[in-house]
């Protein structure tokens, strides 16, 4: 018979092989754009019990940390410093003691990196002085980084687009349901994917709500703030290269029992920075129903984001074929490009796909290349685009992914 034994402690190996666990990995380098200077990320091999054993909210697929306001399974690296590469200096750099530091990014001119120091209490947004050597926390509001990442660089290189917290109570959950959960079911046949950690009830939606909501702010490194968007479900935002205007998608309701929040509904706008007037790029309807197969996808607007090679100039794709990798049709994607003032209705067309659209790289404004495959044949396509003709002019590449050989 065995009985429990109380107050034992964690039993430590012999030190020949405790010494090989806890050996440190390998650093992680992220050098500026010369490679004149490198930023050298140190992290410990495994996590703490401490970070193993703290609070974890499950909802709507995502795993979150309800104290801090961050994810749950975030890795984090406990100390950096700056590498001349030249000489192979290795530079010591102020920061906290007993950091868990993440989200590095060099601003534009390089002179400065920002980062984030996750504490007892909230996510804090901290910047290093290349020069000096010396970082400095810019703002004492905690940020939220459970959907996105917390900032975004101007190219002014002293002001930053952060993700803050919303000023607003944790909502009251109720043990008692309300009513019971109703599911309808349509006539509609569909494969039906499962998903971990779904909404289940209505504590659920609440949670979900209050987690997901971020205010964006533009924040100076002298920590004065000006707000943009107050209290929002904002799963994605990013600035326009000449940084005049700010593309962001925000969940809407009703929320789905059935997928992750990222299948939510949501909406796609573009805000105009210098008078914060917004545009209404697409109203994206809920996404449970797909047809069968790795290469199917919703109909509609999806993938949006700036063209890099022009100042303020959206893209985007939708599926020529229904979503449907079935259906026989000679063109699966078509992908479009919008101008301001932003009417979704004057969308041009830039291209189309025989596969599905699979990524794009701009060049100079007169090139890009294009990228398409289909899971189902392992066939990848790699084309030169011509964005003036709005032609493929060559195409680069046409091998299956699978074969180490092509």
């Amino acid at each position: 018979m065995c009985f429990p034994v109380f107050s034992q402690e964690y039993k430590v190996p012999p030190e020949v092989i405790k010494s090989l666990i806890e050996a440190d990995p390998q650093p992680i380098i992220s050098f500026n754009d010369d490679g004149s200077l490198g930023l050298v990320l140190n992290s410990d091999g495994y996590q703490s019990i401490d970070d193993l054993a703290k609070d974890e909210l499950r909802v709507a697929g995502t795993r979150l940390d309800p104290v801090r306001y961050t994810s749950s399974r975030m890795r984090y690296y406990k100390s950096f410093s700056l590498l001349e590469t030249k000489t192979g200096e290795e530079i010591e750099v102020e920061y906290p003691e007993n950091g868990k530091f993440s989200f590095f990014q060099w601003s534009p001119n390089e002179q400065k990196i920002a980062f984030t120091n996750t504490t007892n209490s909230g996510v804090e947004l901290w910047v290093i002085d290349v020069n000096s050597r010396k970082s400095s926390k810019v703002i004492e509001t905690h940020v939220n980084d459970i959907l996105n990442s917390p900032y975004q660089w101007f190219n002014s290189n002293n002001e930053l687009l952060v993700t803050l917290k919303c000023n607003i109570d944790k909502p009251e959950i109720s043990r008692t349901p309300s009513g019971p959960i109703i599911q309808e079911t349509t006539n509609q046949n569909a494969p039906s994917r499962t998903y971990k950690d779904l909404i289940k009830n209505k504590n659920d939606e609440l949670l979900f709500e209050h987690y997901a909501c971020v205010s964006l702010y533009k924040v100076t490194l002298n920590g004065e703030v000006s707000s943009i968007i107050e209290n929002r479900m904002i799963k994605d935002y990013e600035l326009s290269p000449d940084q005049n205007y700010l593309l962001t998608e925000e969940i809407k309701k009703p929320f789905s029992y059935l997928v992750p929040y990222y299948r939510f509904p949501f909406h796609v706008s573009v805000i105009n920075l210098d008078n914060g007037l917004s545009n209404l790029i697409a109203d994206i309807p809920i996404d449970e129903v797909r047809p069968k197969g790795f290469d199917a996808t919703r109909v509609g607007i999806r993938s949006v984001s700036w063209r890099r090679d022009k100042p303020s100039e959206l893209y985007w794709v939708e599926a020529n074929d229904g979503g449907d990798p079935n259906n026989n049709v000679e063109h699966r994607d078509i992908i479009y490009t919008l101008s301001s003032p932003f009417d979704p209705s004057s969308a041009n067309e830039l291209a189309r796909t025989k596969l599905r659209f699979g990524g794009i790289t701009w060049g100079s404004g007169k090139f890009a290349i294009l990228n398409e495959r289909l899971w189902s044949n392992r066939n990848q396509v790699t084309s030169l685009l011509d964005t003036d003709s709005r032609t493929i002019s060559k195409i680069l590449f046409d091998r299956q992914y699978d074969d180490i050989y092509t």
